[in-house]
């Protein structure tokens, strides 16, 4: 009987071609070998597959799954169904790992007997390695009230590729990625937490993830603000339900994800010039709903004082449009 491997490495692909071999590789290319590879492919319909396959010849530890396309979520929840490991480690099929990556942070899940261990990542943009403020805080052993209150500080982001999880996390909460939604990270990511009785963050950069103008992360539709209200929602339970001295911050969380769709819907992270140009109907009325939200968020009864205090401010200078000019000149200095 063949025996299981600790750790099942979960990659959805769909039409990478020009990325997953680099991906694959680095995966291969680990000095940890107690790993599977499963690979969804998502209905590619370039050489993505055929890629897919030859890792697979190469390494028996490979292992390709294909399924018509239906989108990530479904991808990802097919690899945890398919996975035989202990532990669960998410990788996007653009992205690289460092060749330690599951050395360090096996070894750390050995030595403090953590459900989870967080890292840091570096952002691959046009071919240059570049460090990240929000890659990821160097707490580590902590419990998953403090992992919360962290998230929802702004400490790291929503991102379970940056997370190495006991499986039986997933399973035994039936934590699946939802269908059909955008913001699937941020729709899983504070259940993995919050289900976990500790987790340790290293601040470690042992993941390369590669910015792409025409990936899903840096794309907007008319229905983002929809998808995330639902997301809110579910959050706003499950907080109510086992976190409940988390939900002033947890409103200040909500109020600036929904200061980050409106930016993205805006232009404003891509060019300055879009700050001054006409807004399209579609985006006028994706702006007025988003800060219809704000308003209910900032007036809500558990809103604390000091987050009153700097909602107001930004809401201030967004009308004024003083904080998208500001945002645009960020986003500019970080392209560099």
């Amino acid at each position: 009987m063949k025996k299981k491997p600790l750790v099942s490495i979960i990659v959805p692909i769909f039409n990478v071609e020009n990325y997953v071999y680099d991906c694959l590789a680095s995966i291969r290319n680990q000095t940890f070998n107690d790993f599977e590879v499963v690979m969804i492919d998502d209905g590619s319909t370039d050489q993505s597959n055929l890629i897919c396959e030859q890792f697979c010849q190469l390494d028996s530890r490979f292992i390709l799954h294909t399924q018509k396309n239906a989108g990530l979520s479904v991808a990802r929840n097919k690899g945890i169904q398919f996975s035989s490991g202990e532990y669960i480690l998410f990788v996007d099929p653009d992205d690289m790992l460092n060749k330690k990556l599951l050395e360090k942070t096996t070894n750390l899940l050995i030595k403090y007997g953590t459900d989870i261990v967080s890292f840091g990542y570096l952002m691959l943009n046009n071919d240059k390695l570049l460090e990240s403020s929000y890659s990821g805080p160097d707490l580590g052993k902590i419990n998953s009230s403090i992992a919360l209150e962290s998230l929802f500080s702004g400490q790291f982001g929503n991102y379970v590729w940056k997370l190495l999880v006991k499986k039986s996390i997933y399973k035994k909460n039936r934590i699946n990625f939802p269908q059909n939604r955008q913001f699937e990270d941020v729709a899983t990511t504070y259940k993995i937490l919050g289900y976990a009785r500790t987790i340790y963050f290293t601040s470690d950069r042992l993941y390369i993830y590669r910015q792409r103008k025409n990936s899903i992360t840096h794309m907007h539709s008319d229905k983002d603000l929809q998808d995330m209200l639902i997301t809110f929602n579910e959050i706003d339970l499950f907080i109510d339900r086992n976190f409940s001295s988390l939900k002033s911050i947890l409103l200040n969380y909500e109020f600036n994800m929904i200061f980050m769709l409106i930016t993205r819907m805006g232009g404003w992270d891509t060019s300055i010039l879009n700050v001054f140009r006409p807004l399209k109907r579609n985006q006028k009325k994706y702006i007025i709903d988003a800060k219809k939200t704000l308003k209910k968020i900032y007036r809500h009864k558990k809103n604390s004082k000091l987050n009153k205090k700097k909602q107001w401010i930004k809401f201030f200078l967004l009308n004024l449009k003083v904080f998208p000019i500001c945002i645009a000149i960020k986003s500019s200095l970080k392209r560099g």
